[in-house]
Order: structure tokens, then sequence, then C-alpha cells
């Protein structure tokens, strides 16, 4: 499954017409064997909004919540325009990655791993979820928090038991609709998705970990250790900037005969990091020695 267009859909676009009172949705959600959520709408001035349910007990209420209390939903949280779905039964696998190679190889990795599940789902590309059900609820897994070459920061999450990922409404980045690109939650039914399992779940998220480790990634420890050892060896003060003549001298010592290209691409984001646009004529010139 490959996503076409990484820009968000237009609510012109988006296949389901979101009224002000989403009960009818959150009722066909409900009868398709999910647990819907109330959450706090994208146009609400505050941190949590677009993304978090503020119902008090919301786990244990949308659990075991009837059509009656649903329907309750529009009076009583009537700020809660966005729907989340419950995970316990439902598993999501969140990449949270900004990278679009990188994105689509762990989305296959998952797919590959887990089941082709018809059920994708974008609220800000190349960003994506992926859901799943279980028959032996479980706890959360997840990677490191990783610190990319490009300074944006990934992790690729399984929401379990007692969790929540947003299913439609408005996301509060992007302030388009959360976008299904094929089937969605409404026509999908619980029942017909692919069955996973806390090992499973594990082995990719093992699987994802190392993908990201050989992008580059690093946890915020390491990098602090990489750092403070980086400037032992090179005679810099702590926060003391290397200058261009000492950068130049290190990356002398990095062969250049036959790297693969995910190291050059390394290369040239860590001269980027340290020197900006000024770093370019030093990759190219240290890429010509190839």
């Amino acid at each position: 499954m490959t996503v076409q267009d990484p820009v968000p859909p237009t609510a012109e676009a988006f296949s389901v017409t979101l009224p002000e009172d989403p009960t009818d949705l959150r009722l066909a959600l409900h009868r398709n064997g999910y647990r819907p959520v109330p959450v706090l709408g994208a146009h609400v001035a505050m941190k949590a909004a677009g993304k978090r349910p503020i119902m008090k007990g919301w786990e244990t209420v949308c659990a075991s919540a009837d059509e009656g209390e649903i329907a309750r939903w529009v009076r009583a949280q009537r700020n809660c325009t966005n729907t989340g779905l419950l995970c316990g039964d439902l598993v999501g696998v969140d990449i949270d990655v900004l990278d679009v190679n990188l994105a689509d190889r762990l989305r296959d990795m998952a797919m590959a791993m887990l089941g082709p599940t018809p059920l994708l789902r974008i609220g800000k590309a190349p960003k994506c979820l992926l859901a799943f059900r279980t028959e032996e609820p479980f706890d959360k897994v997840q990677t490191s928090e990783f610190q990319m070459l490009d300074g944006t920061v990934a992790r690729v999450e399984v929401l379990a038991t007692g969790q929540q990922f947003v299913g439609l409404g408005i996301h509060p980045g992007t302030k388009a609709p959360y976008h299904w690109p094929e089937r969605s939650p409404l026509d999908v039914p619980l029942a017909d998705l692919p069955v996973v399992s806390r090992d499973t779940c594990a082995a990719f998220i093992a699987a994802a970990e190392e993908a990201l480790r050989k992008a580059g990634g690093q946890t915020s420890a390491e990098r602090r250790d990489i750092d403070r050892e980086g400037r032992k060896v090179a005679g810099l003060k702590p926060k003391e900037a290397p200058s261009q003549d000492l950068i130049a001298e290190a990356i002398a010592h990095i062969p250049n005969n036959d790297l693969p290209y995910d190291d050059w691409i390394k290369v040239g984001l860590a001269l980027y990091a340290a020197l900006g646009p000024d770093g370019r004529a030093l990759w190219e010139a240290w890429s010509a020695e190839a």
C-alpha cells in the first residue's frame, strides 16, 4: 500500500462529511465493533486539542458505553467534536516519522510482519497509523524516541490497552480531516482486521528500532554521550562550536571509496547540522573523492 499524495486532503476531498454533531458516525463505529471516544476538537484553544479526550475516566466509560451513552456525549462533551477509537481489542501501529522514505519502509515492514490491514490512517503525512486487532489485549510497546540526522524526532508505537487514537475529525496541525486513503472503520468491522499478538508486535518494534538506528537515529542520551566524547577528543569546551577547519579535518578521516548511499546521506546531514548551508561545499568536495 503506497500513499500517492503526501499532501493532507482538504475537507472537500474527504470521503466522509464531518458534521458538527458526530453522533451518527460514533454510532456507526460502535455497530462495527469499535469503542468510540469523544476527543477535544481542534478548534479549542488547549494544548490537547484535536488529539486527546478530556472526559473523566474516559477509558472505563468508553469501554462499556452503549448507544444511549454515546448519544449523550453531544451535549455532555460538546467541545469534543473529534472521535477517537479505544484500543484494547483494537491495536494501532503509529509510525511517527517525518522522513518520507523511512516512513514508507516502516509501513511496508508493518504490513509484512503484522498483516495486510485495510485500515491506514493519515493525520500529518508521511506519518501514518495502521489498525489491527488482537484476541489477547496487551500493554503498549514502543521504540525509543530518536533524534534523526535531519533534526526531526521519530518514534514507532503500538497503541494498545487503555489508549486511543483519533479516527475521525480535524487534525490540529494540518487543520484538515484525518484521512483514510482506502477504507475506514466506518466500512470495515473490527472483526475483519488482521489479528496480531504482543509477541508479533514486539518483534516489529524491535525491527523498527533497528531501522531507525540504521537511518542515523540516536536517543538524546546517546547524542549527549557522543557529543561529550567528541568534544573531549577535539579539545572543545562545552557548547563551543567546532570550526569549519576542524570539521574538514575530521571528515578527511572518513573513507569514501565505496560508501553506501545511506551513509553518504548521513555525512551530508551531519555537515548541515554543524555548518548549515556552508557545509555544502565541504560535502561536495568530500563526495568527489569517491
